[in-house]
């Protein structure tokens, strides 16, 4: 993931620049495989990636949700969402 993280970063950025959406809802499911727990930093820096990113600064909401919970692996979804809007179309 250290490696390919920019590249999803400035792929998904790329993106969001080119189509302009006026909302995005981002579904991050099972990122890291099996090594969670490893892995969940890698989520939060991909997610702070996006919120310091230009691309996003006209967007005046972002809502992230993370499962961090690993006491039970029998509950943990290992899902976690990010949803960008603006109620405005852009500030």
């Amino acid at each position: 993931p250290s490696v390919m993280l920019p590249i999803w970063t400035s792929e998904f950025l790329q993106a969001v620049a080119r189509m302009d959406p006026k909302f995005i809802a981002l579904h991050l499911q099972e990122v890291g495989g099996k090594a969670y727990e490893k892995s969940m930093q890698y989520v939060k820096d991909f997610v702070q990636r996006l919120c310091d990113s230009p691309e996003l600064r006209l967007y005046d909401k972002i809502r992230i949700f993370l499962d961090e919970d690993f006491s039970s692996p029998e509950k943990f979804t290992a899902h976690s969402g990010v949803l960008i809007d603006s109620i405005i179309v852009h500030k």
